[in-house]
């Protein structure tokens, strides 16, 4: 079976994820993001988010270090014109940061390039395989889960769930951070 559009797993995960579960996730990672670049003090800061706001000029390095030890970073004016724009618009500006810095990981450009369309093909609550993944890949999993793009159980599980983010890559259409089920429309009128 040909693995270019993903490798769908081979067997039924014993834990459920449904649908539901899979927006809750992405909703949650993605906020935690966003939360941190507005300087949101919190326990879990993965390294990986923390390179790609820095290098993304999204967040500036501090003078003083963090209380783990860590450099302290502040939010840039950039930074908050990021927060106004649109979900889709706010992860494609981290992913294409993040092909950027693909080399300075020792991950190959192409195969990085790769896997983030294969992502954009991807349906939706399938479940697939990791066995199927380069190197690069699989490394790749471990950082787009912090964004909400993946979600995976375990780190050493052989399996991995595409969420809505990263299903909505390649289709153009837009994706809220929280699904409403009260969505609706407003329409404004004026004579000018």
């Amino acid at each position: 079976m040909n693995a270019s559009f993903g490798l769908p797993s081979d067997s039924k995960d014993k834990h459920t994820v449904d649908i539901a579960h899979l927006d809750t996730y992405a909703a949650e990672a993605w906020e935690a993001v966003l939360h941190y670049l507005v300087g949101t003090p919190t326990d879990r800061r993965p390294k990986a988010v923390m390179k790609l706001l820095e290098n993304s000029g999204l967040m500036a390095r501090a003078s003083d270090s963090g209380p783990d030890g860590l450099p302290e970073l502040r939010i840039t004016n950039k930074g908050f014109q990021f927060l106004l724009q649109d979900v889709n618009v706010q992860v494609w500006a981290f992913l294409l940061q993040y092909l950027d810095m693909a080399e300075e990981l020792q991950m190959d450009t192409v195969d990085v390039l790769n896997f983030l369309f294969q992502l954009g093909s991807l349906e939706l609550g399938q479940d697939y395989s990791v066995d199927a993944l380069t190197e690069t890949q699989r490394h790749m999993l471990d950082d787009l889960k912090h964004l909400g793009l993946i979600y995976q159980r375990k780190k050493k599980s052989s399996r991995f769930y595409p969420t809505r983010l990263a299903t909505s890559l390649t289709s153009g259409s837009m994706v809220s951070a929280k699904p409403s089920e009260d969505a609706g429309f407003i329409i404004v009128e004026t004579k000018y």
